[in-house]
């Protein structure tokens, strides 16, 4: 596998796990974002209440002849209740939670307050709820956003990266085909430097250098020697060629010996 490929392979891998948490986180956040948004707003609704109980009355509100109130809204998501608690039960702090909740015979999950007055000496509880099925459709469709991008955004950058490392690599490729491929004699080695930006690729260009630089030594060391040595043997064997022919001339030698001879003489 290239080395170009790894690299894409990597880089998208590591971008697919950050969106993966990034999409896993997501919802989280924006759930606690939410929750503290409708915290705020509940606590300024039941302040509101509040203040107008202490200005009009308790009956600003229109309680019911068993002196308790609930009203919600139209969609189920918003409601206002207010019961009637016993003066002897303990005092109830401001408490704020996640409850299923009984609105017209249905019961929801909605973020509610809890929060406990009194007024003409009658202790009164209030309620009052906001609907949580838009955040719950709100997380699912981050999530399928955010899974959408993980997946268009890992493609696009595969090809990003192959492009990039294959730009990357330029000056490697290059320094394999000058530098190691074309080259067939040492004596005719290009020694010009590949220009690059990369200091990996710089440093690989120079150690080839300084390499071939000693191969090219050792090249031409070696060819004169064998260039020497060709021509310290030259003189002895065209002497005893020549002692062969004038062996052969001469008659010197029994005719069977003269092929064996003439066989040397070739070798």
């Amino acid at each position: 596998m290239k080395l170009q490929v790894k690299l894409a392979i990597y880089n998208a891998l590591s971008k697919g796990i950050i969106i993966a948490a990034f999409g896993f986180l997501m919802p989280l956040i924006v759930e606690q974002v939410v929750y503290d948004h409708i915290d705020k707003r509940l606590i300024a609704r039941s302040d509101r209440v509040l203040k107008i109980i202490s200005k009009g009355g308790i009956n600003e509100i229109i309680l019911e002849q068993d002196c308790s109130f609930e009203s919600y809204n139209i969609l189920k998501e918003e409601f206002v209740s207010i019961v009637p608690l016993s003066n002897d039960s303990e005092p109830m702090e401001t408490v704020i939670a996640n409850e299923e909740w009984d609105v017209g015979g249905e019961r929801l999950n909605h973020r509610i307050i809890r929060q406990a007055f009194v007024y003409d000496n009658q202790v009164y509880q209030l309620s009052i709820g906001e609907g949580l099925g838009t955040i719950n459709q709100l997380n699912k469709i981050i999530v399928q956003f955010s899974l959408t991008l993980m997946i268009l955004f890992i493609i696009i950058s595969v090809f990003i990266d192959i492009g990039f490392a294959r730009l990357m690599l330029k000056p490697f490729n290059k320094i394999v085909k000058q530098k190691l491929q074309l080259p067939q004699n040492p004596a005719s080695y290009n020694f010009e430097n590949i220009k690059t930006t990369t200091w990996e690729f710089s440093y690989l260009d120079k150690s080839i250098n300084e390499l071939m630089k000693k191969t090219k030594d050792a090249f031409l060391i070696e060819k004169e020697f064998i260039a020497n040595v060709a021509h310290e043997l030259l003189t002895p064997i065209s002497i005893l060629q020549n002692r062969m022919e004038n062996m052969i001339i001469g008659n010197e030698v029994p005719v069977e010996f003269e092929n064996k001879i003439i066989e040397s003489q070739k070798h």
